[in-house]
């Protein structure tokens, strides 16, 4: 991971689907930050508990969903790899 870095990606869906996400690999270490945007204001940062069962996967509300990346001066970590596909609603 590089240092002061803000980086955002914007996943989007064809209308009447939703995005679903599995982070494959996760490495951030402490000076850095991840948050998921599943729509509707609804933001969760991955891994953040222990033994949290779901952590990883995520389904957004909507058409879409934002991963944001903050780091600040001495982060370490290889940083994340994921898989998204997208859905109709009704599937879930």
């Amino acid at each position: 991971l590089l240092h002061n870095l803000s980086c955002t990606w914007i996943i989007r869906a064809p209308n009447g689907r939703k995005v679903w996400i599995e982070f494959k690999n996760f490495d951030i270490g402490k000076d850095a930050l991840v948050y998921v945007d599943l729509g509707d204001n609804t933001s969760i940062k991955p891994f953040e508990r222990e033994r949290f069962v779901s952590d990883g996967v995520y389904l957004s509300k909507e058409e879409q969903m934002k991963i944001s990346l903050i780091t600040f001066c001495q982060p370490r970590g290889r940083g994340f790899q994921l898989n998204f596909k997208s859905s109709k609603k009704s599937d879930f």
